[in-house]
């Protein structure tokens, strides 16, 4: 049989017939090693072809996830796909983008990993949306942040950290420490407070970080809440300051900006997340758009979950 049949034969016995490779090998008397160099041949030679089946919708939201991955230098991007809905309404992008959000989390589950939680409603929506049976104790689920009253107390850090445990049925290690101190901080007692070097050494065995992307704009709920003091907000708007992850700032380049208040926050710093295996970003919003992009540019994130409008702008 000469080679071009042989490799035909093989493909065929393969992908058609659904025939092991060991039991090609024991059917032709090859060895499993050379029936696998065939079947790259026969890739190779274009003898084999996959034609993977998609519509015009599932075939833009490959271009968009592979334009994102490309400029952004992610790891993976996952988008929600809404154009087929008219006008749904951020209740509905909020819930789907936390569908997609929670789908991937499940996907990446296993047990004795180790996950760092925000805050904010688009992360809220993911772990709610989680549906699993299995129970994984070993899972570890810590808290980055002191105590956020920014918001809805659902959306607040230490519920999303016992949210998530809840779900998976492990521990939760919330901080009971207020985000923003009105002294300065003793760092003996914020670090043994911080459970995740308090108990795993290192803030690099966190596998994976789970966090939204805040807006620090005049528009924005959290620039305008009201405890903040007038010189932290004045600091705010003369740093050009646009957003933060984890409590921490960057400006409309996707530059980190030091505030010279580090010192009273309770938070990770920017240089101890960057350790951090797999950062996952979940967020969405035109009026995001400029800060979203200003994030990306940072090149924190390794995983970006968003939506097609979103992704629209941002590509």
């Amino acid at each position: 049989m000469d080679k071009e049949r042989l490799i035909r034969k093989v493909a065929e016995l393969y992908y058609i017939h659904d025939i092991s490779q060991r039991n090609i090998s024991v059917k032709l008397g090859f060895s499993r090693v050379k029936i696998n160099r065939l079947l790259k041949e026969a890739k190779r030679r274009k003898i084999i072809q996959f034609n993977i089946v998609s519509n015009v919708q599932e075939k833009r939201i490959s271009e968009l996830e592979n334009l994102l991955e490309t400029k952004y230098k992610l790891k993976e991007a996952i988008i929600y796909y809404d154009s087929d809905i008219k006008d749904p309404g951020y209740d509905v992008i909020f819930k789907e983008v936390g569908l997609a959000a929670a789908d991937y989390i499940e996907r990446i589950l296993y047990d004795n990993l180790n996950i760092a939680i925000t805050w904010g409603k688009t992360l809220f929506h993911a772990i709610e949306n989680i549906k699993i049976e299995k129970k994984y104790p070993n899972i570890k689920v810590f808290s980055t942040l002191g105590g956020v009253s920014l918001s809805r107390s659902e959306y607040q850090n230490n519920n999303l950290t016992n949210l998530l445990a809840e779900k998976l049925g492990c521990l939760s290690y919330p901080i009971y420490l207020p985000l923003i101190s009105n002294e300065l901080l003793n760092k003996d007692i914020v670090e043994k407070e911080k459970s995740i070097y308090e108990i795993l050494g290192s803030i690099s065995k966190i596998d994976y970080l789970l966090t939204g992307i805040g807006l620090m704009l005049p528009e924005s709920k959290l620039f305008t809440y009201t405890r903040f003091e007038s010189d932290f907000l004045k600091m705010i708007r003369n740093k050009e300051i646009i957003g933060e992850i984890c409590w921490n700032f960057f400006n409309s380049d996707g530059e980190f900006v030091k505030t010279g208040m580090e010192n009273y926050f309770v938070n990770i710093p920017v240089s101890e997340l960057k350790k951090i295996k797999n950062k996952v970003a979940i967020a969405f919003g035109k009026e995001k758009i400029d800060v979203l992009k200003a994030f990306l540019a940072t090149n924190i994130a390794d995983i970006f979950i968003t939506d097609s409008i979103t992704a629209e702008f941002l590509v």
